[in-house]
């Protein structure tokens, strides 16, 4: 944005045309600001973690500036300068490239060569091109590295067989007989179940209040229950998704305080009641079969996140910032 904004220039009634930035400071692409609207206040935060709020305004801007450098590309194919009372100039050493002379007209010249050649003008929707592939590429993306690194953590403490004080002998000589691995779902493994779903939630309502927010916009000149309705729920989806996500980055870092400090280890925790319910008890005497699951979950749990997160890096390394054309 600040490298199109620094070489953006205005038209002007004489043909003359005028940095930008000399002029004022309004600029060719901008964040939307001054709007005393409770619905955009998202679109105008310039932190990363706001761009799903302008995600589709974003590409109905880039669609105006590509359909209007189409349009003037069409034109410049079949050599037509941009003051229709001026004749095409060649240039000499590119023959491909458009000599500046054939850029230079007055501004209303120039909102004409602009335009579509034709009568309709291209086609295009209301939200954008090719937007629901990407928005499922990259949120496939992002949950795979949400579940695969929180869903790692799940499986190591899962298949870890409980330990902790020898509640009774009995129990503990039961346990080997039977060769049962008390495992399941527990304190660490719920906090971590926890953190994952909240996390998802979030996603589900800061993306269902961008897309609410975007159908507002293109209806804002209607004011039927159906648009009132939408704003509103917008609101207090992005409202409840950003509680959420304190919530829970607040919540991720007790749990590691809990983890570290050996708060869940104690008898409620270490016999996975979340689990057995009633019909649980704590054990300290592993068998060959709990060793077994322990390295086999171990082994798994790091390769999953490790796998998960290369793919992430992976695939951010090969769609942002791609190599553009000579």
């Amino acid at each position: 944005m600040k490298r199109a904004n620094s070489i953006a220039y205005v038209a002007t009634p004489s043909g003359d045309p005028i940095l930008a930035s000399a002029l004022s400071r309004e600029r060719a692409i901008s964040l939307r600001r001054g709007v005393d609207d409770t619905l955009y206040y998202d679109e105008s935060r310039t932190v990363p973690i706001y761009n799903y709020a302008r995600f589709l305004s974003w590409v109905q801007a880039v669609e105006d500036v590509s359909d209007m450098f189409r349009a003037a590309s069409e034109r410049a194919h079949i050599h037509l300068p941009v003051n229709p009372r001026e004749i095409w100039e060649k240039e000499e050493r590119d023959v491909t490239a458009v000599h500046p002379k054939n850029r230079i007209g007055t501004r209303g010249q120039i909102e004409h060569y602009c335009l579509p050649l034709g009568e309709s003008p291209y086609e295009r929707t209301a939200w954008g091109p090719n937007v629901f592939s990407r928005i499922l590429i990259a949120s496939s993306i992002a949950l795979s590295l949400q579940w695969g690194t929180t869903g790692a953590a799940m499986i190591v403490v899962w298949f870890t067989p409980t330990t902790g004080k020898l509640l009774n002998p009995i129990w503990a000589w039961l346990s080997l007989i039977r060769k049962r691995r008390l495992t399941g779902l527990s304190c660490r493994s719920g906090g971590y179940l926890l953190y994952g779903a909240l996390s998802t939630v979030v996603w589900m309502l800061l993306l269902v209040s961008s897309f609410l927010s975007h159908y507002v916009s293109m209806t804002s000149y209607a004011n039927t229950t159906a648009v009132v309705l939408a704003r509103w729920t917008a609101i207090a989806f992005r409202r409840l998704g950003k509680t959420l996500a304190a919530f829970n980055a607040i919540w991720i870092v007790v749990s590691c305080l809990f983890q570290f400090s050996n708060f869940f280890d104690r008898c409620y925790c270490n016999s996975s009641v979340l689990t057995r319910g009633v019909t649980t008890w704590t054990v300290i005497v592993f068998i060959t079969e709990d060793v077994a699951s322990m390295r086999g979950a171990w082994i798994g749990g790091v390769v999953l996140a490790a796998g998960s997160a290369s793919l992430f890096v992976l695939f951010v390394n090969l769609f942002i910032n791609p190599q553009l054309p000579e």
